[in-house]
């Protein structure tokens, strides 16, 4: 029996290493990414031509999509994007998380991006929102909607 203890003990260490490390794993690959996020997306801002800051707009797109696979990301801070070019904004619950951004043509026209995320106890799920506004076929007032519909915002 009093060889079991310091072997648990041991287990239980080891477990907790593991598990920080992930941490620190999902925590680096956040900050590179939100790095990443700060060049690139003020190109969908500035960039002088539609065609480079399409580019950039999906750029960013393809970007999050990854880094919101993380489960860790859902409380990340994202302090260098907020307000300057993404838009994120948390329930008061904490349940779900939006991230959206817009893309502005020369031509006055606009095109949104963006995703939704929710938490249900232990599992995170991300859905990407895809402008359909184009392709509505009529105005749309109190109706539910999936992500695969949303109108932009």
């Amino acid at each position: 029996m009093p060889m079991r203890l310091p072997l648990l003990i041991v287990l239980l260490g080891s477990t907790c290493t593991f598990a920080r490390n992930a941490d620190s794993s999902a925590l680096k690959q956040l900050k590179e990414g939100e790095n990443r996020l700060k060049e690139i997306a003020p190109k969908f801002i500035a960039a002088t031509t539609d065609a480079e800051r399409t580019e950039a707009a999906w750029q960013v797109y393809r970007t999050l999509d990854t880094l919101l696979s993380l489960p860790e990301s859902f409380d990340y801070g994202w302090d260098s994007l907020r307000t300057k070019t993404i838009s994120i904004l948390s329930a008061p619950d904490h349940k779900v998380r939006i991230y959206t951004w817009n893309l502005i043509l020369k031509d006055g026209s606009f095109k949104h991006f963006g995703y939704l995320q929710t938490r249900r106890k232990k599992n995170l799920e991300t859905y990407p929102l895809l402008d359909t506004t184009a392709i509505q076929s009529k105005e749309i007032v109190d109706e539910e909607l999936d992500p695969s519909t949303w109108p932009g915002a």
